[in-house]
């Protein structure tokens, strides 16, 4: 981890938490170096946060006018986008709570609700759970004219559709089924324990109602989503922060014991186990109880958090051209060390079975 990186670690643990920077990490900060993290705070996800650290400390920064400007400027795009995915999520539930459906949103607006400001956290698509209504769910938005993705050209957890210009992903199911990711069948079964109506909680969005998973569903999905991502591609400093703020304000609704226990029989646990150092490490305020961990070493961490994506792409996996792909292929090879290192050899295996299959089928279709 570099300097610039934990600068941007700083800025956002202070956007979090109101809290004061540690000035000596931003002595001899150059224009070049806040062009850095500018942009590593875009690719985080963590834009919004980390201009909210540099604001109350911005009296102690030496930033040039034109950068901050800029960053002032994205942030204002953010709470704009903020704002109509807000707006848009409110007009769907309308439509579904006419029909009598109940809707419970994931992740997005629902975690965005525990920022000190909830338009500063990024946001993308909106994800609805519809309880016993999934199919009833894709038929009211068909009658509507709105095509609905479905099969294999959307991930089949859930049904793809395009709403007044933002994704909606409707949940069947909340993990990703794929051979070398399997074992999650175990942790669904968990979060099936824990989705019912009676246990969500009821808010508001606008004049809609709108439900929110219970505390306990949030501890196992979340966790699981963001050691999935992980496993097999990337995670953002915007999950880690995700989760550093649910764990804040349900820490003593959540049974870290009884969820490591289930993680335990899953291939994630690893990926949990670091997941959480970093939080503890980087986010966490100084005088806040740790979430409970295993030691991770300092290397491990240092790995994860400059991991690139694992997944090959198509040209890399198809082409023979050794010399061009050469450092590609490399830095595969280091991820699947890597991932190992998360995992187990048996992991590794089915995962390298999983993505050539899946190559040679694609190949086959087109032939």
């Amino acid at each position: 981890m570099n300097l610039n990186d934990k600068r941007l670690l700083a800025l956002t643990q202070s956007g979090l938490w109101n809290t004061s920077l540690p000035i000596h990490l931003f002595e001899n900060t150059r224009k070049i170096d806040w062009d850095i993290i500018f942009k590593s705070s875009s690719k985080q996800g963590v834009m919004g946060v980390a201009y909210d650290g540099l604001m109350h400390n911005i009296e102690e920064l030496k930033i040039e006018k034109k950068i901050l400007y800029a960053w002032a400027a994205n942030v204002e795009a953010m709470e704009l986008r903020y704002q109509k995915q807000y707006q848009t999520a409110k007009n769907l539930l309308e439509i579904y709570n006419h029909h009598q459906l109940h809707v419970l949103i994931l992740k997005g607006i629902g975690l965005s609700i525990y920022y000190p400001s909830p338009s500063h956290r990024e946001g993308g698509d909106i994800d609805i759970y519809l309880f016993d209504d999934f199919e009833k769910g894709n038929q009211i938005i068909e009658q509507k004219g709105i095509k609905v993705l479905r099969g294999d050209s959307v991930n089949p957890k859930h049904t793809v559709f395009n709403f007044q210009h933002t994704l909606i992903e409707n949940h069947e199911w909340f993990l990703t089924d794929n051979p070398y990711l399997r074992k999650n069948k175990y942790l669904e079964t968990q979060l099936k324990k824990h989705i019912h109506l009676t246990f969500c909680e009821q808010s508001n969005i606008g004049n809609q109602v709108v439900y929110y998973p219970s505390p306990t569903f949030n501890a196992y999905y979340l966790a699981a989503h963001m050691s999935s991502h992980l496993l097999t591609s990337n995670v953002a400093l915007r999950h880690l922060c995700d989760w550093a703020l649910f764990v804040d304000k349900h820490y003593n609704q959540i049974d870290f014991e009884e969820v490591a226990y289930h993680f335990k029989k899953t291939d994630l646990y690893k990926a949990y186990q670091v997941l959480n150092s970093l939080t503890n490490r980087y986010l966490m305020p100084h005088n806040f109880k740790p979430i409970p961990v295993e030691k991770i070493s300092e290397k491990i961490e240092n790995i994860v958090w400059n991991k690139k994506t694992l997944q090959p792409s198509e040209k890399l996996i198809s082409q023979n051209n050794y010399k061009k792909y050469a450092k590609k292929w490399r830095e595969f090879l280091k991820n699947l060390f890597v991932l190992k290192k998360l995992t187990n050899t048996k992991f590794v295996f089915r995962f390298l079975v999983s993505i050539t299959y899946k190559h040679v089928s694609r190949k086959r279709k087109h032939v």
